[in-house]
């Protein structure tokens, strides 16, 4: 859920309701149904049809009277009058991540681009989100949120973090046995699902954590499974958390590299190690505080950001093509004082947490996962990472090895549950150069198990290359239509890393686009020709999170009323003028939003409504943009026919 646009969050509100469970018992012999329900989350304004509800399954399959759980199924419905017979089931990633509540933001990339062909079906996993019971665990969700403005020393953070999660898992398992909360039950979760519904076939896809639950399915459950993608890898056989900073340290190099083979990256940014290494040293000496204001809630934080906070971040953005090109920038603007791009990082971590289920992926990893790994490799592979790394997770209190000693009873995983998954089912295998948490060449060993496989690196890609860019989208498509054959990947050598470096001033080629805003309305606007739309009326540059233009119809009669509607959010103190532009009186303010420098724009539109521009760029590009990008647009917005 990397992509979000800060514009976005003024228009969308989120559905996020409670939920409630009631303990019943599932009868043996009894098949699963699909109960429908009205959707409990917050969906794109376009969005396909969709069928919302509830399949009931067992919590424990090994137990013949087990008590029944519900997992909360959406069933997007194809957009095609002859749609292949076969759905596509996505498997999400964490484990832990609220699938249905994300909808909102990976609707256009994720389900979107395959209604054309089969209906798409998304669910929150057992323990998740929607889904009945939920393993929400406040207090441990409260303190790590609080963990932004924690200055504490390690070991007093660490003596509450023990607290916390040990009283956590006291909450929790006194309403659910935690040992079924484990990837062999997910898996028959999904098989479950899909026969509730009727489906007599189906296709896997699944993302990061959702690439191990797929080879449980695919060991455990197979029979109906028609055709399998695999997108940032975890083989069974991965001893994963001994490997993290080995793998951290694969992912800075890549960056190091790229930016160093890269023009325009090497010229603004020539000595990207050293002076992270030194910056690291500075912020560890001299910490500093940013201010983060979470849109989802308007809780804000005062981040104390210190080296390993600073890591921490640069490693939740080599995740995504979105925003790991914004690495070599942030650590120099910070050299220079200027956290404004650190600021935004900062935030998507804020946001991502509010999304995932603690206690989920603990349950799940503790169960499956941790007893494979051994401490002592683990401290060997620090050992052998740079300097910073060698500090950061000396100190890093999600150790993992402890907190699963708090959070288990001691229930050691299974020898299966560590072999190669072997199949000759048709699988695609997706991975990015850049991933800092599942490298490309997981990607390779997932698929010695797979007879009928098809490998592939994106050079532009992280975490989730499947949907990094349009290439590797059409590939998903085109095996999923086919898959007996390979797909066409001759658009690889066409993907090139586009980093972020402050904005030259040269004219953009301009063409006229037709858009929905996110309030609904169909305009039309001239756009800089190579700006994507990343929502509802919002437009940004490639792999740029600072730049961007968001284009709104409000349904009032005045600019006075929408000023005053949007004054608790944007300052209207900084005026630059009334300016005459496309025959509109155009009032036009400097402000700022979410730390970003900020232009809106706001006339009277030809019927009822008024329009309102926001363009956000960093301080010393914005006036540049004003004139380049900011005034095409208010020249020929209008509502479209």
């Amino acid at each position: 859920m990397r992509r979000l646009f800060l514009l976005l969050m003024l228009t969308l509100s989120f559905v996020l309701g409670s939920t409630h469970f009631a303990v019943i018992h599932a009868q043996e012999g009894e098949s699963p149904t699909f109960e429908e329900a009205d959707c409990p989350f917050s969906l794109p304004l376009e969005a396909a049809e969709v069928r919302c509800g509830y399949v009931a399954v067992p919590l424990d399959r090994n137990q013949a009277d087990s008590p029944t759980i519900r997992l909360a199924v959406a069933v997007f419905v194809a957009e095609t009058d002859t749609p292949a017979p076969d759905p596509l089931i996505y498997l999400d990633g964490g484990p832990g991540g609220r699938t249905l509540d994300t909808v909102v933001f990976n609707y256009d990339r994720l389900i979107k681009p395959h209604l054309a062909y089969r209906d798409v079906i998304v669910f929150d996993q057992r323990g998740i989100g929607f889904s009945e019971p939920n393993l929400e665990c406040e207090e441990l969700k409260a303190f790590n949120f609080a963990l932004f403005e924690d200055n504490r020393p390690i070991d007093d953070i660490l003596e509450d973090y023990r607290d916390v999660v040990q009283r956590c898992r006291e909450e929790l398992s006194a309403r659910i046995d935690l040992n079924a909360i484990n990837s062999t039950q997910n898996a028959a979760d999904v098989a479950d699902i899909m026969d509730a519904l009727g489906y007599e076939s189906y296709n896997l896809y699944g993302i990061s954590y959702g690439t191990m639950l797929a080879q449980y399915v695919i060991r455990d459950h197979s029979e109906k499974i028609r055709s399998v993608v695999l997108d940032s890898n975890v083989p069974l056989t991965i001893d994963l958390y001994e490997l993290i900073p080995l793998n951290f340290e694969r992912a800075l190099n890549t960056l190091q590299e790229a930016c160093a083979l890269n023009t325009e990256c090497n010229t603004n940014y020539p000595d990207l190690a050293s002076v992270l290494d030194t910056l690291y040293d500075e912020l560890n000496a001299n910490p500093i505080i940013i201010e983060i204001t979470n849109p989802l809630d308007g809780a804000s934080y005062n981040v104390y950001v210190n080296g390993d906070r600073l890591l921490n971040t640069i490693f939740s953005a080599l995740y995504s093509a979105d925003t790991f090109p914004l690495i070599p920038r942030t650590i120099y603007d910070l050299q220079q004082g200027n956290t404004t791009l650190l600021s935004q990082l900062l935030l998507l971590d804020i946001i991502d947490l509010s999304f995932s289920t603690d206690a989920m992926y603990a349950a799940v990893m503790c169960n499956d996962e941790i007893g494979f790994n051994d401490p002592n490799e683990y401290a060997d592979n620090i050992a052998a990472t740079r300097a910073i790394l060698q500090s950061l997770y000396s100190t890093n209190i999600q150790n993992f090895f402890w907190l699963c000693e708090l959070f288990d009873d001691g229930q050691q995983p299974q020898d299966i549950d560590n072999q190669v998954v072997q199949s000759d089912i048709p699988t695609l295998v997706m991975s990015g150069a850049f991933d800092p948490i599942t490298p490309p060449e997981w990607g390779d060993l997932i698929a010695e198990g797979f007879s009928n496989s098809y490998v592939y690196v994106y050079p532009n890609a992280g975490h989730g290359a499947s949907i990094s860019s349009e290439c590797a989208t059409q590939m998903l498509i085109a095996f999923l239509n086919d898959p007996t054959t390979p797909p066409d990947d001759s658009c690889i050598n066409t993907l090139a890393v586009s980093f972020n470096v402050p904005f030259s001033g040269d004219a953009l080629e301009f063409s006229t686009r037709q858009f929905v805003d996110a309030l609904g309305t169909a305009l039309e606007a001239d756009l800089p020709s190579d700006w994507e739309e990343i929502s509802e009326g919002t437009f940004s540059p490639p792999n740029n999170l600072t730049l961007g233009v968001s284009i709104l119809l409000f349904p009032v009669d005045n600019v006075d009323m929408v000023i005053n509607s949007l004054s608790s959010n944007i300052s209207f103190d900084n005026p630059i003028g009334m300016f005459t532009i496309g025959g509109r009186e155009w009032q036009i303010f400097n402000t700022e939003l979410q730390g970003n420098s900020t232009i809106i724009a706001l006339a009277p539109a030809d019927d009822n409504g008024v329009f309102v521009v926001l363009l956000i760029a960093s301080a010393e590009e914005l006036e540049n943009l004003r004139t380049v990008v900011l005034d095409p647009i208010l020249a020929s917005i209008r509502i479209a026919e």
